[in-house]
């Protein structure tokens, strides 16, 4: 007959065992694997290229400015300040800097121009403004649960793009011409 303590001791291990893994589904991680990345335009329906991380990444940074006031020298009210816009920083794959004609590049569809020149902005409010892209990420995760996260990054201009030869990569930075990302998250089955 098993003891007392070994009853509760396999109970105990199997409840932590259940929330460890109630755990994991719902706290996981971004896989870049179950991840795509892609460029478009602001054409309908949009020229898009799929972007290939490799071993680079994506990050952006949402900001925003808080002033505080003071009354005599004392903390009084706060208000929001100037619009900060989305920071964004894109490492891929360098396969090639330049596409051809239905191989396009990462390059050319960021800056709009050789075998993407005719893609339209993604920023249509202002014409006179510089081409804009968006980056979108589409995160399907379905190993742990039923949702699919959609991130736009939108109306992006790139800023500085860094290429290394040795390490096959180029490194994008860049702004959104907007204050945050804008994120949909929908179950699969629907």
């Amino acid at each position: 007959m098993p003891s007392i303590l070994s009853i509760l001791k396999t109970r105990i291990f199997k409840e932590i065992e259940m929330y460890k893994n109630i755990w994991v589904s719902a706290f996981a991680p971004i896989d870049l694997k179950n991840t795509t990345i892609t460029i478009q335009d602001g054409s309908t329906p949009p020229n898009t290229i799929e972007v290939t991380i490799g071993e680079g990444n994506l990050t952006y940074n949402e900001q925003r400015s808080i002033e505080y006031h003071l009354n005599k020298g004392t903390l009084d009210t706060t208000r929001e300040g100037d619009d900060v816009p989305v920071d964004v920083s894109l490492d891929f794959r360098w396969d090639y800097v330049s596409g051809i004609t239905g191989n396009e590049s990462v390059e050319d569809a960021i800056k709009g121009i050789r075998t993407c020149s005719s893609w339209v902005s993604s920023d249509i409010t202002d014409p006179c403004a510089p081409y804009a892209c968006d980056i979108v990420i589409v995160q399907d995760n379905q190993a742990c649960d039923d949702n699919i996260e959609t991130i736009t990054l939108g109306k992006f201009r790139w800023e500085g793009l860094n290429h290394d030869a040795s390490a096959a990569s180029i490194a994008c930075t860049g702004k959104c011409n907007s204050k945050q990302a804008d994120v949909v998250r929908t179950s699969s089955s629907s």
